[in-house]
């Protein structure tokens, strides 16, 4: 099976609905809310589509909130680098959960990472734009399992980062770089 399509009628799509799947694409129906981790271990998944949903839009096959404020869903089975929205000040729980991607870079204005964000994605450098990490919200088991990931943070940023506990001892390194937003 390569794509998913759910009935029109669902409402809800609850935690784990969707764990450990094997398919390419998931249509979300347009009344249908996602909650919590509802989307998870789908490592071949590389696209979810929603045409007139009332809570969220797909861009490029990324689930976002309607107004693009929080990142919902990177579909497991993407790779390369990704960049949210710019309007992205939420990265909702699992979102990058058991992700392939290699990259992702955060922009200044996320002030909100929540449960399970980056657990256990393959990622190699995570980048965070945001210049006073105490001003994030971080949710329990935001960044487990990425022991192998680089942490890059703004200069000047350095100590504050690894001295948070949300990040201490979280990554393999923490590296300080120019930013250019």
């Amino acid at each position: 099976m390569t794509s998913v399509v759910i009935s029109n009628s669902v409402t809800e799509i609850n935690e784990q609905t969707f764990l450990d799947c094997k398919f390419k694409k998931l249509g979300i129906p347009d009344k249908a809310k996602l909650n919590g981790c509802s989307i998870c271990k789908c490592s071949e998944l590389e696209y979810i589509s929603t045409k007139n949903s009332a809570y969220y839009a797909s861009l490029d096959g990324v689930l976002y909130t309607k107004d693009l404020k929080a990142l919902v869903k990177m579909p497991c089975g993407r790779k390369g680098e990704y960049i949210p929205e710019p309007e992205t000040e939420t990265i909702g729980c699992g979102a990058f959960c058991r992700s392939l991607l290699y990259t992702v870079r955060l922009s200044n204005k996320v002030i909100r990472i929540e449960k399970k964000a980056f657990l256990m994605a393959s990622l190699q450098e995570l980048h965070i734009h945001q210049e006073r990490p105490e001003e994030i919200v971080i949710e329990e088991e935001a960044f487990d399992g990425l022991n192998n990931c680089i942490l890059y943070v703004p200069i000047g940023t350095g100590y504050a980062y690894r001295h948070h506990p949300a990040f201490e001892g979280k990554f393999k390194e923490v590296i300080i770089e120019r930013v250019k937003e």
